[in-house]
């Protein structure tokens, strides 16, 4: 569907919007209510992961720069955002290689 030039911009206004409000409103509590449970930073940091890279897609399509929105969101602002998105995630999943181990390892073959 993103490949398709009428269809992506709707998909990705949707995808963002979508990710967006599960990133606040699903994950974002659990990780202030429970911040020492490393599964909850984990499930913020995929979620973010995959909205950064929405993020980018929305920001770089210059069709965008009309859609209604502050320079946060789109242009070369939007991209520098979501990349800064996307360096904040990071941590959260690389610690759970550390707090996993054991599953982590399971995943390696003999």
């Amino acid at each position: 569907m993103l490949l398709l030039n009428p269809a992506s911009r709707l998909a990705l206004r949707a995808l963002f919007v979508f990710l967006l409000l599960w990133l606040v409103l699903l994950k974002l509590p659990a990780v202030v209510s429970m911040p020492q449970m490393e599964a909850t930073c984990l499930g913020f940091g995929e979620i973010a992961l995959m909205l950064a890279g929405v993020w980018i897609a929305l920001a770089a399509d210059a069709g965008l720069q009309c859609w209604r929105v502050s320079t946060f969101v789109v242009g070369t602002n939007g991209i520098h955002s979501a990349r800064w998105l996307f360096v904040a995630s990071l941590p959260m999943i690389g610690l759970s290689h550390f707090v996993y181990a054991t599953e982590t390892a399971a995943y390696v073959p003999h």
